[in-house]
This record gives C-alpha cells, structure tokens and sequence, in this order.
C-alpha cells in the first residue's frame, strides 16, 4: 500500500472511476483512503457515470449489460460480451423489493430503474439496485374518470433530469397526461386531455428511446409518440408495411423494444404445423440510403422471447431460465448460460453510482439486504 500512497489523489480517483460499479464496494475494504475517496469525494459519483455510461470505450467494448427480473422477484445483473459470445460476468443483487408481488419493470435508463406494482392500487418507484436507494413515487390525485393507464421512464441528457410520464384514460377517447420530475420538488404536472379515439389502458408498455417514450396502442395500430424534454405528444409512427398488409396473424400480440439502438416493432403470430409454435417477426426503424427513416425487417424467431441484438445481428434470447444466441440466417439456437432462477423480464441497463439524493430526493431509502451465498460480495449502501 505504500506505493499506492504516494500516488496523487487526482489519479487514484481516476483509476477506481473505471472499475465496474459492482466491484467498486470491494475497493471501500483496501483501505481507509479509498473508503472516502468513495462515499465521500464529491466528484467520484459524476466521474464514475462519465467512464461507464458516456466514454465512447465503453460504447465501443462489445460489452452489454442487463438486468433481469426473476419470477421470485430478485434482480440478476449480467454482462454479455459480444467477441466471445458469452456471459462474461453475473452477479445476484442482494435487495429486497419495497413491496412484495406482481412487481414489473417499466424502464431502466441511464442506470435507475422503475418499477411499479401489478395490482389495482398501482405504486411505483425508482431505484439503483447498485447503491440501494429507493424513492416511491407520490400517487395522482384525481377527481373524476379513472386510474388506469399507460407509463413511461426516461432520461432527458441536455438538463440530466429523470421522468415518468402517467397517460390515463378517461372518456369518449380522452386521455389524460401527467409527468413527475425526479428531484424538482413539483410532484406530478397535469399536462392536460388529449384526444386520441381509443383507451390508453390498452397501449402496450411504454419504451424510451432518444429522448421519447413509445407505446404501442392495439386498438388504432399506431405507436404513440411522447418527447420527454418538449413534454408534449409529437406525430405518432406507423407500423412496419407488411404488418399493416391485413394479414391477422401477425396480430396476435405486438410489441415495442430497442434493439441495436433502434426502435424494435414485434409482432407474433402462431405457426401450426407438425406442432403449435409461437412465431416472432422483428422490424427495426433506422435509416434508409435517402437518409430516410424506414422499416427493416430482420429476424424471424420460434417459441423465444428475444431482448437484445448484436452487432452480427445474432438475436439474444431468453426461454424460462436459459440465455440463447440465434442465427436467423442459419436458423440455430446456441445455449450460453443456464440460471437457477426463471426470468419474468429483461432490459439493457448499466450499472453506476448514480445518487438519488444528490439528485434532490431528500425522501430517499435504502432498500433491506437479503441473505446470499458466502461466495457472492455483501455490498453497501453508497451514500
């Protein structure tokens, strides 16, 4: 440790920056130095966001991280690395849920994740499962119509501010929109009615992608579009041609993901044959050679729930509590890692040190620690 000490403070900072969020708890035990260097150096937390989310290496690392929602409602972090097509690295994190049962996930962005309750009294909160810090939201107070409705989670990078947006359904084709700021101290904005000739309780989960929150509404076929930084509803997007062509089976089920970096239309339809089979068709909207936007279709999968795909276009995939790669050209399905847990769901998400008090939270909590195997780290609460 002697040599560590005589390295200037500056370029220690910089060095613990760079270790990944899940291992920075271990660096707290080297020694007393860089205990404080970690919990109490005010710039530590923006360096350590700066280098693992917004460093064009780590865009560049052929890394992808993501965090999945297990049935008995525990989250497990792993890492995927696209050169060698494997897991690279998986870690249970040790937290136990505000609240127990029918937990989703609406949205992780730029670390924080949010989540609500499945049940008529719906709650919801935002949480970094790295740093146990929680915060419920405060519930929408309401004269008239009802709660039911579509949410959304994002994050707007030119003024660094955390969103939910509520759309409520009220009547004759009117919604309602609200939207809760972390940290500005405003509670929920009423945003006022919108006409739209169909319920927002019938949109599909909300999805965020530079810099608005889509939702699939099943009723009009059309995806609804919200910019979070502007807080008003923009044109609303069409869905892919061939899906639109009239043909019924494809719309059994759709929905919205982001893949690639591009917004990911969906839609399922079932194959019978020899055996009944769930199909998935997946569209991607980017850029045509006109520079246009435009619809690409580009894989077909079987019986699989897919959530990410690489820069080969091999397709991850997820099927009760094993992690797949499938070829869509050759049509195989590669077996990469099998959990001891069954997913509910899985996102993209980074981890970091993002604070929610040092984002103005002053109500925040920390969420209760849950026994783990001794082999797995017991982590703190940063605060």
């Amino acid at each position: 440790m002697e040599y560590f000490n005589c390295v200037p403070e500056e370029i220690t900072l910089d060095i613990i920056s760079r270790v990944p969020a899940e291992s920075i708890f271990e660096c707290k035990s080297v020694c007393t130095a860089w205990r404080n260097l970690i919990f109490h150096h005010p710039s530590f937390s923006k360096m350590h966001f700066q280098h693992h989310l917004n460093h064009p290496a780590a865009a560049d690392s052929g890394t992808l991280g993501f965090i999945a929602l297990t049935l008995d409602e525990t989250f497990q972090y792993f890492v995927y690395n696209e050169n060698h097509e494997s897991v690279e690295s998986i870690r249970r994190l040790n937290v136990n849920l505000p609240f127990g049962g029918h937990t989703r996930i609406l949205g992780s962005s730029n670390s924080l994740i949010c989540l609500s309750r499945r049940l008529k009294e719906e709650k919801t909160y935002i949480c970094n499962p790295i740093t146990r810090e929680y915060v419920m939201l405060p519930e929408i107070v309401k004269r008239f119509g009802t709660s039911r409705g579509a949410k959304g989670f994002g994050y707007v990078s030119s003024t660094n501010e955390y969103k939910v947006v509520t759309v409520m359904f009220e009547y004759w084709g009117f919604v309602e929109a609200y939207i809760y700021t972390l940290g500005s101290g405003n509670g929920w904005r009423n945003l006022g009615k919108f006409k739209f000739g169909s319920e927002a309780h019938l949109w599909e989960q909300g999805i965020f992608l530079n810099g608005a929150i889509y939702w699939w509404d099943k009723l009009l076929k059309m995806i609804v579009t919200f910019d979070l930084a502007e807080e008003k509803f923009c044109e609303h997007l069409s869905p892919p041609a061939s899906f639109d062509s009239g043909n019924d089976d494809f719309r059994n089920y759709c929905r919205l993901w982001v893949l690639d970096g591009c917004l990911c239309f969906a839609g399922s339809l079932v194959v019978h044959g020899n055996c009944r089979r769930i199909c998935w068709n997946a569209w991607l909207l980017r850029k045509k050679d006109d520079q246009s936007l435009g619809w690409s279709k580009v894989f077909r999968i079987y019986n699989h729930d897919f959530f990410a795909v690489t820069k080969s276009y091999s397709v991850l995939t997820y099927i009760h509590n094993s992690i797949t790669i499938h070829d869509p050209e050759t049509s195989t399905t590669k077996y990469i890692l099998v959990f001891e847990e069954c997913f509910d769901e899985v996102f993209p998400h980074k981890n970091t040190l993002v604070s929610l008090k040092k984002l103005g939270k002053e109500d925040t909590k920390i969420m209760e620690s849950v026994k783990i195997p001794e082999t797995e780290s017991d982590d703190q609460p940063f605060n």
